[in-house]
């Protein structure tokens, strides 16, 4: 594992890593358009995912955040699932945000958010989840994992 500090920060790193072209062609067309990628398969995985986080979950958190939630499928099983719960949704991409915003009615809150070390939310979460999160998953840069950390220490 390296120890090395990149020279970026980790926004930049995860900007880097995020799949923002992806994002930006989904924002730029309709549902209809992603409909049998988006909603069929992926959406039953995100609500069997949602399944197995809430057994293992010790209580009924009040409120979940979502990091690296894209295009929210996952946001929006988590809020089926706890329909009382505050849901938040956080991606550095603004145009997974922008689709998730435009297209989940169900009530999470999403937000553009590079999560990096100094970045405190205005209100912390009981849970949080991290399904696939890129940065964190692909590199073997401790210090960039070091970041993410901090990051779920602020907000948890």
């Amino acid at each position: 594992m390296s120890t090395e500090r990149s020279s970026s920060s980790s926004e930049d790193h995860l900007r880097t890593m995020s799949p923002e072209d992806t994002y930006e062609q989904v924002n730029q067309s309709s549902i209809e358009d992603h409909i049998d990628s988006l909603s069929s398969d992926n959406l039953l995985r995100a609500d069997a995912r949602v399944r197995i986080y809430s057994t293992l979950f010790p209580f009924t958190p009040a409120s979940i955040m979502d990091v690296g939630c894209g295009v929210g499928l996952t946001t929006a099983a988590l809020k089926r699932a706890c329909p009382e719960a505050i849901v938040f949704g956080c991606d550095v991409s603004e145009n997974a945000i922008a689709y998730a915003s435009r297209t989940d009615l169900s009530g999470p809150e999403y937000r553009a958010v590079a999560a990096g070390p100094d970045v405190k939310l205005e209100r912390s979460f009981d849970a949080m989840i991290f399904q696939e999160f890129y940065p964190f998953t692909r590199t073997s840069n401790f210090d960039i994992h070091t970041d993410f950390l901090q990051f779920i220490v602020n907000n948890l």
